[in-house]
């Protein structure tokens, strides 16, 4: 199980803590919220808060999630299709093109994603 102390996670976003809990979860749903997880939202933080949750603004989210799993997309390239037109075919023509190359690819599109060769809805 992944975990880091609390004033580890809040340092990364410039916040100095003498908490010495242990953060074992990051989430932005206060049900599943206990005294060691981070809740980041606004909608529901007095219910995290009742449950002894560190509250963070949604501002921080992507720096404090990089930081507690570790860097995820550092081993990846990523490639994002933008615009009005035509993102569904583009995005299709560079799986199959890098697919073709010897890459593993991932799709991620608004109607379905694709992992390797599998459709997932």
């Amino acid at each position: 199980m992944l975990s880091k102390r609390v004033k580890d996670c809040l340092q990364v976003i410039g916040i100095d803590s003498f908490d010495e809990r242990m953060v074992d979860k990051i989430t932005c749903d206060s049900r599943e919220c206990t005294s060691n997880s981070i809740y980041i939202g606004d909608k529901y933080k007095e219910d995290a808060k009742s449950k002894d949750a560190i509250i963070i603004d949604s501002t921080y989210a992507s720096i404090l999630i990089n930081d507690f799993y570790d860097n995820p997309s550092k081993n990846y390239f990523v490639i994002g299709v933008t615009g009005t037109n035509a993102k569904t075919s583009i995005s299709i023509y560079l799986k199959e093109m890098l697919t073709n190359l010897g890459y593993r690819c991932i799709r991620l599109g608004t109607n379905y994603h694709e992992l390797l060769d599998e459709k997932v809805e």
